[in-house]
Parts: C-alpha cells; structure tokens; sequence
C-alpha cells in the first residue's frame, strides 16, 4: 500500500506493522490522499501478487511503471520504521491469527477451490503468500524466526524505499512525529491518528516471546536497521525525529 497525496506532493510508503494502514486512512481522509495502486496488481497466472495495494515498495512501484523516475523526484516520500524486535514479532502473530481465522478458506483452496480475487480480504494476498503463512500459523515463534532470518541479512528501510531519499517517522513517536513532520505541511491543527489494525494476540511486551537464540539472531538479520536507527532490543528509548 502506498498512498499519494498530492495536496503534499508526498509517496506515504506503507510499512506492514508499522501503523501505516492509520496514517494512510489519514492522509486519504482530511488530506486528499489516494491509494497507488488502488488494487493489487497480479502476475499472468492469477497466483502471485505483482504489486500489492496495501504494502507496495518504490521499486515495485518503479518496475511495475505505476510511478515514473521522474515523478518520484518530485516527491517527498516519507515511511513509518519500527523496531525490528517488535515489528517481526507483531507480523507474526498477526498472521498466525488470520490464520487459524480462515484455514479453513484456505484448506480448500488448497483442495482445487477458488476465491474472488476483486473481492477484497486477507485471502488474496494470504493465497499469495501460502507457505509462509501456514508457517506462521502452526510454528512457534522461534522456529518461525530461525527458519526466516537465521543466517540471513535483511533492512525493512531498504527493502521498501530503495531508490527514494525517504524520510523516516518513529512508530513508537508516531503521534509527534506526525505533528512535527505534518504540521508545517498542512499549516494547520493536525486532527489525531486514530489506530486501527492493532496486533489483539499480542499480549505482553514483546522482549517476554524471545529466547536468548531468537534475540541474536535478529540482531545479526536486522543489523542495518538497528544501527541506522538505534534501536535496541528491551523497552523502549525516548525518540524522534
């Protein structure tokens, strides 16, 4: 997903996990903003999601001809970052409980069923995703882990925003730093974020559903991001922009 607010001449690039899906709505909502693509775009099979409406990057956006190099530089764009701790964790139990919601859509998918793919929902992008969501759903958190990011080097800002002089907001500042980014933009009282998409699963801090292993082996996979952004792993340290 990303939005395009002209209003701002802004690409708001949409993070999973990260509260992007509350500021999308809010730029959509009192700022004129717009989803980009407005639907997925899939792959000549119908399997496979080329680009996704919801958590789209500036290179597929790119590659996919839906944003031109040109246009991109007369952009702001602008990304929400979370601590690699926490978000990993957030994701996974949020799939894992759309999961156990829906095994039962996609069991018979799997069993030569269909869906409507116009018809919006986790299942078309979960029928995209199939292995990695089964794993999400019936692994533990660290198997999930090892199974993903041992032994692997990944950067949630890179991933998404490569090719873009982004500008980073804090999820764990995410009021403030709307204010401070959005307000001279806007030359206005900037109304709330209202939250939504909250991870319900997650029912303690997320240090408590790591083991010792887990933890370093996030810390070697999102090295890049801990670094630039200098989080580190227990809770929280006071920042901003």
């Amino acid at each position: 997903m990303a939005v395009i607010c002209p209003k701002f001449n802004l690409l708001f690039i949409c993070i999973p996990k990260t509260g992007s899906t509350a500021v999308s709505r809010w730029l959509i909502r009192h700022f004129g903003g717009c989803w980009l693509p407005p639907d997925h775009l899939w792959d000549e099979t119908g399997n496979t999601i080329r680009v996704s409406f919801k958590h789209s990057t500036v290179s597929e956006l790119l590659e996919s001809g839906i944003l031109s190099p040109e246009r991109l530089r007369e952009l702001t764009v602008v990304a929400v970052m979370r601590n690699p701790f926490d978000r990993v964790l957030s994701d996974f139990l949020s799939v894992k409980s759309l999961y156990h919601k829906h095994k039962h859509e996609i069991e018979a998918y799997e069993a030569g069923g269909t869906f409507d793919r116009n018809k919006k929902g986790p299942m078309r992008w979960m029928v995209s995703r199939l292995d990695r969501v089964r794993d999400a759903g019936e692994m533990e958190f660290d198997g999930y882990v090892r199974k993903y990011f041992a032994n692997k080097k990944f950067s949630t800002a890179n991933n998404f925003t490569a090719g873009a002089d982004a500008v980073f907001l804090r999820y764990e500042n995410l009021q403030a730093d709307t204010k401070v980014f959005f307000g001279p933009l806007a030359g206005c009282d900037l109304p709330a974020l209202e939250w939504v998409n909250k991870t319900a699963a997650k029912d303690r801090p997320y240090w408590e559903y790591y083991t010792p292993a887990c933890q370093k082996m996030m810390e070697e996979a999102f090295q890049n991001d801990l670094e630039r952004f200098h989080y580190k792993f227990g809770p929280p340290q006071p920042c901003s922009l």
